[in-house]
């Protein structure tokens, strides 16, 4: 069992159900991601920080570190006065809507191999002169 495994099975009962399942569908969104501890708290990796995990009383915040830059055609993204991360609360394992949850993965990873491609590119064409 890896650490994220290990802090979820610590987690009370609803939010270890929560967590669970949002791990499941954040792996299963691309095999190349990386899951590990970061801030006491499950991070995914993808060409850098894709998505976090933070559970708290009311619930578990997915939050999306680039989710400003997220079009959030499902209205489920909140900025809670950030300007940076927008998150999703999920007060029980039951609300989460798979499908809409999957196409802001698909956008967020997109997003990161987008920025992560173009910052190589703007290097490379610097030393180009």
């Amino acid at each position: 069992m890896n650490a994220v495994s290990l802090f979820i099975a610590e987690q009370p009962e609803i939010n270890r159900a929560i967590l669970s399942r949002l791990q499941q569908l954040i792996l299963a969104s691309a095999p190349q991601l990386e899951e590990k501890l970061s801030y006491r708290i499950p991070f995914y990796y993808y060409f850098g920080r894709l998505c976090y995990l933070n559970p708290h009383r009311q619930g578990v915040d997915i939050g999306f570190c680039r989710g400003f830059e997220l079009s959030n055609e499902q209205g489920l993204l909140e900025a809670k006065d950030r300007k940076e991360v927008k998150t999703i609360t999920y007060r029980t394992p039951d609300v989460i809507a798979e499908r809409p949850l999957r196409e802001i993965l698909q956008e967020a990873l997109l997003l990161n191999e987008w920025h992560f491609k173009n910052k190589k590119s703007a290097q490379y064409n610097q030393y180009k002169l």
